[in-house]
């Protein structure tokens, strides 16, 4: 009888429950917490989920009684003012080591003691100057012992297991042969808590001669994903996996599920070893569409995402409230990820203003049949170095065809590409009698048969290829623009179909925009597919409905406007560099580095205005050197001294400043009374004047949002930046 196996045995750099059990912990409520176990606990600021009070000096320490453990804490959120401190030691009072000392968003992350015991030491000022709200909000943190032993798990031993440490072997174990021969019921899944991933990495050779499937959910869940299935030996079934190693794989869900259909010849056979763990987070491709960059590429964006003072009309400008003269800002990287094993697929919106290229980009391709492969690409022609990575692999050339497929396979110009899809339905379940679609390690933007030939299809557009984009967001695009349908086009225009494929370097990401595309019902069928195949068949990838179905219910699709993305299943790269400069890129100027590509939030307090650069840098599997940057203006409407206080102008005060409608100003006593204050734009050109008074009002009503100056009628005085919202 087959068990469930529930540990809370959690890895170190894994965000563990969203559901935490046990009490809270509320700094300084008791100076000693020693019941910290294996199950997560949340640990607080003293003012818990709301405000913490000023003028504290608490001291607590936090121990586990576990044995052989570890006291593990992170820092979820973190926010306390510019004069509170809170000190971290590695041990049972002040005097262990001092791990670090953290005040404003400078979070501490992720700490494990040496032994079982870790002391904290928070002081809040009651010093009486303003800051932003978001300044108060403390810390919240999770708190365990850790445990760096990972579990022994055999297949089949155990069918579900609740861990984030384990060893996975087949069911001979870490010593003896697999033994079972031919299918049967058995599965084992490792589920992580809710909010994680799962993460496995095959050791060493995977030696068996059965079939491992692997899913992306519970085995119970009819909605998992079949991310592949994997053989050692050529049993008549699939091509065997390169150099006989299984790659890493992440889930999209909390659970991995495998099931192992076994073979007589597994009786000698060493089977695999696997290590199981997890991560926090999977890398997004669409996050960024609120931003309008270009999503699909690395990048760095630096923003105030607190909202505090960002201008809507120009979110990289922040205007400083001199009431409140701390600014946060936040460095967003959006660094592409390691691995490229699995990809999932999603539709996304149809936009042809938001595509990196039109129907009418790259050089045109004669063909007279849709049954050709075209010229192939050689990528090495694009500088700085260009590759792309598809299933784990390195290309450096593509070889494009007439019936809408990109194959990373070499092939030669005119050589026959296959228009009878017929031959290549697949069965209706794995493993395939053959290769499940006619050509492995490819691309399939919409495999069809259409007939490029003008001559036989007058309303013939053409097809065309090639890089678009700059450095380091370039793509490779292929186009299928208005190109006839064999046996249907001289129906009329609706048998002309028009599709694009963007492969974008770096990130891995692939699009397809269909504009149009009808299905000729009479020839082949109707058939067309959507979708990515890998180097062994193992693993396919296709939209719900975008596939050619099964010889028993085959699926004729039609489409408009419609629009697919596959994204690499990769965690956030954790290399590379992140670097905060202030008005300069230089050493002289670094207010904040980073060895990582963690998102990053400091706080400035300028006194005059200033530009923050944001700046990440690390490698590309080209071995290019990516630098991006972005830069936030903070604009410090009036000058403010050391201690944040505002200093008048020479010449007069205005308020409010920022301003929704209108501005006063008043003249200094010392100060000739003009006949007018001015009111000018960014480039000096005069808008308006009003008549002066000793306090004038100056409507700005009438105009736009944006930045403009005050002066005193004449010119010689000096002139005040002034924010209207």
């Amino acid at each position: 009888m087959k068990q469930i196996l529930k540990l809370s045995i959690l890895l170190l750099f894994f965000i563990p429950l969203q559901k935490v059990e046990g009490q809270d912990i509320i700094m300084g409520s008791a100076p000693l917490v020693a019941d910290i176990g294996d199950s997560p606990r949340y640990f607080y600021d003293p003012g818990g989920q709301g405000y913490f009070t000023p003028g504290l000096d608490v001291t607590m320490t936090l121990r586990t009684e576990a044995v052989n453990a570890q006291l593990y804490v992170l820092f979820e959120e973190f926010a306390i003012g510019d004069w509170d401190t809170l000190w971290i030691y590695d041990g049972a009072s002040v005097n262990a080591p001092l791990l670090g000392c953290y005040s404003l968003m400078n979070s501490p992350g992720e700490i494990l003691a040496s032994g079982r015991d870790m002391t904290f030491e928070f002081h809040s000022s009651n010093v009486p100057i303003p800051i932003s709200p978001s300044l108060r909000d403390g810390w919240k943190a999770q708190v365990y012992a850790y445990n760096s032993q990972p579990l022994e798990i055999n297949y089949g031993e155990w069918t579900s297991v609740l861990t984030c440490n384990a060893d996975f072997y087949d069911a001979g174990g870490p010593s003896g042969y697999i033994g079972a021969a031919g299918p049967d019921s058995s599965f084992t899944e490792f589920t992580s808590a809710i909010g994680t991933h799962i993460k496995c990495e095959f050791e060493g050779r995977f030696q068996a001669d059965g079939v491992l499937k692997i899913y992306d959910g519970q085995y119970n869940d009819s909605t998992k994903r079949l991310i592949g299935q994997f053989l050692a030996g050529a049993n008549g079934t699939l091509p065997p996996v390169p150099d006989d190693t299984i790659p890493t794989f992440f889930s999209t869900t909390n659970t991995l599920c495998f099931v192992y259909e076994g073979a007589p010849g597994d009786s000698n056979k060493p089977g695999w070893k696997a290590h199981i763990s997890c991560v926090p987070e999977l890398l997004e491709y669409d996050d960024y569409n609120e931003y309008n960059y270009d999503n699909r590429c690395p990048l760095v964006i630096s923003n105030m995402p607190l909202g505090d003072y960002a201008d809507a009309a120009n979110p990289e400008v922040i205007v400083l409230d001199i009431l409140r003269p701390v600014v946060l800002l936040h460095a967003d990287v959006f660094a592409t990820g390691q691995y490229t094993n699995d990809y999932t697929v999603k539709q996304i919106p149809y936009n042809e203003n938001a595509m990196l290229a039109g129907y009418d980009a790259g050089e045109p391709h004669f063909a007279n049949t849709g049954d050709e492969w075209l010229a192939p690409v050689n990528l090495n022609l694009y500088g700085p170095t260009l590759r792309f990575l598809f299933f784990g692999q390195i290309y450096d050339k593509l070889y494009p065809s007439s019936c809408g497929i990109v194959s990373f396979n070499p092939h030669t110009q005119g050589e026959y590409c296959n228009w009878n899809t017929a031959s290549y339905v697949p069965t209706p379940s794995p493993p395939y009698a053959n290769t499940p679609y006619c050509y492995a390690n490819s691309a399939y933007l919409l495999y069809e048969d259409v007939n490029p030939n003008p001559s036989s299809c007058p309303q013939n557009g053409n097809i065309r290829t090639g890089v678009v984009g700059c450095f380091p967001r370039r793509a490779y695009v292929v186009n299928y623009n208005n190109m006839g349908l064999f046996s249907c086009c001289l129906q009329g225009g609706n048998m002309y179909n028009t599709y694009q494929m963007l492969l974008y370097e770096g990130s891995g990401v692939i699009d397809v925009y269909i504009k149009h595309r009808a299905c000729c019902t009479s020839w082949n069928g109707g058939r067309g597919v959507i979708g990515l195949q890998n180097k062994t068949s193992s693993q396919i990838v296709t939209p719900p409905g975008r596939d050619f179905g099964t010889t028993a219910n085959p699926i004729t699709w039609s489409a408009d406007n419609e629009a697919w993305r596959f994204t690499p299943v990769t965690p956030p790269a954790e290399y590379g560099e992140l670097t905060w400069y202030k008005d300069t890129v230089d050493e002289e100027h670094i207010l904040s580095y980073s060895p990582t590509a963690k998102n990053q939030t400091i706080a400035v307090r300028p006194t005059a205005t200033t530009s923050y650069i944001s700046e990440y840098k690390y490698v590309d599997i080209a071995g290019n050197m990516m630098e991006f940057r972005d830069t936030t203006l903070v604009l410090v409407p009036e000058p403010i001294d050391s201690t944040g206080v505002a200093v008048r102008n020479a010449d007069f005060t205005v308020w409010p400043n920022p301003t929704h409608d209108a501005v006063y100003v008043k003249l200094q006593s010392t100060r000739e009374m003009p006949s007018a204050i001015e009111v000018l734009d960014l480039n000096g050109r005069l808008l308006f004047a009003v008549p002066a008074q000793e306090t004038t009002r100056v409507d700005l009503s009438r105009l736009s949002s944006g930045f403009y100056f005050l002066r005193a009628a004449g010119g010689k005085g000096a002139a005040v930046k002034i924010a209207k919202r």
